[in-house]
């Protein structure tokens, strides 16, 4: 993969095929476990809130993970960046696949979260290298839309592998698969595009970042708004369950109906 000169297309839709595919790591990762909550807790002996914790702490380590692989990506560049985090991922997700315990599966969950906080930054970051003005703003609606859809995918790709493909394992394994997959490609053909020259930013930039009132607040005001969203990923399935006495295809469906509802609203709204 080379990068894409001036008109060509070719070189700059294969990029943003890559990048777009990459940005649905995370969220693959967190919705797949949806509908799996009795099947983990039966098969590892789960407190609920051990359940609910698998969720929470994966989401931790993208919060935690995201302002890291920033500086890493401007002070090492995008493509160490990248490869660094999808290894971390990598050893996480295996761990949760494995796990024999929850004390493993959390671990793991924690682990994943952490390294694909990379891929929330990096592929970004990669098209505001790549291209700007017109062509950016589409890239970067492309992207964010096939990110949006993982959340109404993935908890039905969950049940169907729970149910048909051989259970909670073989459900969560597709996620160190699918990242496994994704190492290799930007092993092979992701080149470095960080600009030569771009400032290589040293601990003390989160501070600085962090005096800056409007920044701040979008960022705080984005926390608090997808606190909601995390929220309702953790609970709801046994909220449906104890409530109205869904199963686990019946809550993945919902689910993921509901997440599709958000998308095509956001979509409608759009135009």
């Amino acid at each position: 993969m080379t990068l894409p000169a001036t008109g060509n297309q070719t070189a700059a839709r294969t990029w943003l095929i890559w990048l777009t595919a990459i940005a649905c790591l995370p969220p693959l990762g967190l919705n797949v476990l949806v509908p799996l909550d009795v099947a983990l807790r039966d098969g590892l002996g789960l407190a609920q809130w051990q359940g609910q914790a698998a969720i929470a702490l994966y989401v931790l380590g993208l919060a935690i993970g995201q302002p890291l692989a920033g500086i890493g990506a401007d002070r090492w560049g995008r493509r160490p960046t990248l490869l660094g985090g999808l290894w971390v991922a990598l050893f996480g997700s295996v761990l949760v696949s494995i796990a024999g315990n929850g004390t493993s599966l959390l671990t793991g969950r924690f682990l994943t979260g952490l390294g694909l906080s990379v891929v929330l930054v990096v592929p970004r970051a990669t098209l505001r290298d790549l291209c700007q003005g017109a062509a950016l703003q589409r890239s970067m609606a492309i992207v964010s839309v096939a990110f949006a859809l993982m959340p109404a995918v993935a908890p039905l790709l969950g049940w169907w592998l729970l149910v048909h493909g051989g259970g909670w394992r073989v459900a969560l394994g597709v996620v160190p698969l699918l990242i496994a997959l994704g190492g290799a490609v930007a092993l092979w053909r992701h080149v470095e595009t960080r600009p030569t020259g771009t400032a290589r930013p040293g601990w003390d930039t989160l501070p600085v970042l962090w005096l800056h009132r409007t920044p701040r607040w979008v960022a705080l005001g984005f926390a608090a708004i997808s606190s909601v969203f995390f929220l309702l990923i953790a609970l709801g399935p046994a909220a449906l369950r104890e409530s109205v006495g869904l199963n686990a295809r019946e809550i993945a469906w919902m689910l993921g109906g509901t997440y599709l509802g958000f998308l095509a609203g956001s979509l409608w709204g759009m135009h």
